[in-house]
């Protein structure tokens, strides 16, 4: 497993990884760059680099003989901001076959809001500006110019206009009912029907009440259940 965390993440491997490594899956985790001591600047595009740099050291001769990595059987999961890089990340990369997104916020969607609503956009510069005072954090051209590329590419980065490229692959998509951060109609919806919509793959939609970081036990056991059963037993 590929663990992309959400933004600003964490800098050690969060504790609900625990089931899976637990249950003898490898699990591959890091800190974007310009993140809890990474070298250079977060933007979406290098942390969109930094996952296919994961995933080629993940496929090398090295992750095979060190780690016992089977190179043809790597599962992306993001979590919300994650949750977009590892769609993203399965989209251009064929030869993963399952993936898996945990409360998904799409930068596409939340950088078009941005565009339209003034009080949410200065909300959210206020929050980056403090989470760049307060941790190891470095913006891309900082909070502001972070923003306005994110606004400029909003349609680029909708990862809705990715799922096209699914197609055929095995897919669990978890959705918090109560989100504040990256609501349901806004985000979860929209890439669950354009999953759910002419996709002749395996997809598993699940949703339950809660927040963005609420804590949903139940969802580790799906998460091991969908592994063993639908993706990589189902190899």
């Amino acid at each position: 497993m590929l663990f992309l965390s959400g933004f600003p993440g964490w800098p050690e491997s969060p504790d609900f990884l625990e089931p899976v490594r637990d249950a003898g899956y490898n699990v591959l985790f890091f800190p974007y760059r310009g993140t809890w001591g990474s070298d250079g600047l977060f933007s979406a595009e290098n942390a969109l680099a930094d996952a296919e740099a994961a995933l080629a050291f993940l496929r090398s001769p090295e992750a095979e003989s060190e780690y016992h990595v089977d190179a043809e059987a790597i599962v992306p999961y993001g979590t919300s901001f994650g949750g977009w890089v590892a769609l993203n990340l399965a989209a251009e990369k064929p030869r993963i076959d399952c993936v898996a997104a945990h409360v998904v916020a799409n930068i596409g969607r939340m950088a078009r809001q941005w565009q339209a609503d003034d009080a949410y956009r200065d909300a959210w510069r206020q929050n980056f500006e403090q989470m760049s005072a307060e941790l190891p954090i470095r913006l891309e051209g900082g909070a502001g110019a972070f923003m306005a590329t994110l606004m400029e590419r909003a349609d680029e980065y909708d990862v809705v206009s990715a799922l096209p490229a699914l197609r055929g692959r095995t897919v669990i998509l978890f959705g918090a009912e109560q989100d504040e951060v990256a609501p349901m109609d806004a985000h979860y919806l929209p890439i669950a029907d354009g999953l759910a919509g002419g996709n002749t793959g395996d997809v598993t939609l699940m949703t339950a009440p809660g927040g963005h970081q609420d804590v949903q036990p139940s969802w580790d056991a799906e998460l091991l259940s969908w592994l063993r059963e639908d993706c990589i037993g189902g190899r």
